[in-house]
């Protein structure tokens, strides 16, 4: 079966001789872009910057070389700007990102994405997670007595301690800035409605 055949099929729930393979053309398909640098490290590709399909999420777009060797079925259609650049990333891989848009790294490791008249689309946090897991050990009533330090992360998974220590989390700051109301605000407000204790 061709690809085309395969996807066919596929939509139209017939018998296929297996799934039709797709990398990066949804939010559950997505490869963040930390992945995917390791991912073409791992098949021997060439290293360079890295073509962002969403910048919010940091999810890679797919080059044409780690589709072919994985004998993708489906090609992403993405909707990218024309005129690029190299975003030098505060986590170390080095992204193209639009021309448009202006990426600034704070001190603190987060990086706002403005527009060009300077509206702030995304905020990309610093990292939060030993503060987010004490919230999550309170909110569960379990303990929160052995913090691993960043060192021994970055010790022990080398680059993949970036997924762990430096999060995604994106600040609505327009919506914030409308005075938008959010139901559950914070951390500890989520996961108390999550648990049935709000």
């Amino acid at each position: 079966m061709t690809s085309r055949q395969r996807v066919l099929a596929t939509l139209n729930r017939e018998p296929t001789d297996c799934i039709p393979f797709e990398i990066g053309g949804t939010d559950c398909s997505s490869v963040h872009v930390i992945a995917y640098k390791k991912l073409r490290k791992q098949m021997g590709l060439a290293d360079g910057p890295i073509r962002v399909g969403c910048l919010i999420q940091l999810a890679a777009q797919a080059d044409a070389d780690v589709m072919d060797a994985l004998d993708v079925d489906v090609e992403v259609l993405w909707f990218g700007s024309r005129e690029t650049k190299v975003w030098k990333t505060p986590f170390g891989v080095d992204l193209i990102v639009s021309e448009r848009f202006d990426v600034e790294d704070l001190p603190d490791g987060s990086s706002l994405v403005r527009s060009p008249q300077g509206v702030v689309y995304a905020k990309r946090a610093g990292s939060s997670t030993s503060r987010q897991g004490r919230t999550i050990a309170r909110t569960l009533r379990r303990p929160y007595w052995l913090p691993v330090p960043e060192f021994a992360l970055r010790l022990a998974l080398g680059e993949k301690a970036m997924l762990v220590l430096d999060g995604q989390r994106v600040v609505p700051r327009r919506l914030l800035e409308e005075g938008f109301d959010f139901l559950h605000p914070t951390l500890d407000q989520t996961l108390a409605h999550l648990m049935g204790n709000s």
